[in-house]
């Protein structure tokens, strides 16, 4: 739980309104920073900023974030593979107001030299919190940033499938780039725009079989045709429903040990990333008040 939980730092100690069940008062915004402090969550993270350097539009699905991290003190940190930061991303109007900024985690895409880094975002309408930023920001703009955090990697001694929609490439053609000790290619289905796909995992081909489904193709279903072995490692990031489905597939009709499974709900579907991240802070702080800790908790027992 610790790759997806607290993505939002709030700003102020003002009182904020939250649409409906997710009322928070502003104890309860202190309570949670609380949270965002808790040494199983910052263990090796460090806060620096990024300073932008340049955006450029790769297709019609990603937006490029070129950057020079500052503040850092071990460069060779940014260069494991599948490794990401927590962007402080400045709110206007979001879900809770009186908020300053709002976290959102992203896969480092490349690292040049020591410090200078691409993000790629998947580029989503023009209301969130991150598209309203990049409409904005300009050449030399400075923004927070905690890292780096180390995902989950594939198996190196096992058969590794890996799923992924768009919002997942970054990490999949990082690991498939970088991961350098897997002894077996492994597959890798993706549904997102296929052009856009196929172009930016070009360079991956060697490395992974990769099966397109095209924008509107069916993970879970492409799942179940896979023909997982019970010995296999399943590797899948994106929608948070769709990825439930395919864990719970996973561990109940395959029998595959939680062990294998490395399963990510990186968002969800009509859901703003915000409350996703409170009821996430909700239950940190009642696993840390419980005195289990954050090591060990799972985020897809969470009803959000």
């Amino acid at each position: 739980m610790l790759d997806c939980i607290t993505k939002i730092v709030f700003g102020c100690a003002r009182k904020v309104k939250i649409v409906s069940e997710h009322q928070l008062t502003q104890s309860e915004l202190a309570e949670m920073n609380d949270v965002l402090t808790h040494p199983d969550h910052t263990r090796g993270l460090e806060e620096g900023e990024l300073v932008v350097t340049a955006l450029e539009v790769l297709n019609s699905t990603f937006i490029r974030i070129r950057g020079r991290l500052e503040g850092f003190r071990n460069p060779d940190a940014w260069r494991r593979p599948n490794t990401t930061l927590r962007l402080e991303v400045p709110v206007d109007n979001d879900v809770i107001e009186g908020v300053a900024t709002s976290s959102r985690v992203y896969t480092i895409a490349e690292v040049f030299g020591d410090y200078d880094v691409a993000i790629d975002a998947v580029a989503h309408g023009t209301t969130s919190p991150m598209m309203r930023w990049l409409a904005s920001v300009n050449h030399g703009d400075h923004i927070v940033v905690k890292g780096p955090r180390p995902h989950q990697l594939l198996n190196p001694a096992w058969v590794n499938y890996m799923l992924a929609d768009a919002s997942a490439l970054p990490a999949v053609r990082n690991i498939l780039l970088h991961q350098r000790e897997v002894k077996e290619k492994p597959t890798v289905v993706i549904a997102a725009p296929q052009a856009d796909a196929e172009a930016y995992v070009a360079d991956c081909v060697d490395r992974a079989t990769i099966i397109h489904l095209g924008e509107t193709g069916d993970l879970a279903a492409a799942c179940a045709e896979l023909g997982i072995a019970a010995s296999a490692t399943v590797w899948a990031a994106g929608e948070r429903d769709l990825m439930r489905a395919i864990r719970r597939y996973c561990k109940e009709d395959l029998g595959l040990e939680r062990s294998a499974l490395r399963i990510f709900g990186y968002w969800k579907e009509g859901t703003s990333h915000t409350l996703l991240d409170v009821a996430r802070m909700r239950a940190a702080k009642r696993r840390i008040e419980s005195g289990l800790g954050l090591d060990g908790a799972d985020d897809f027992d969470l009803e959000i």
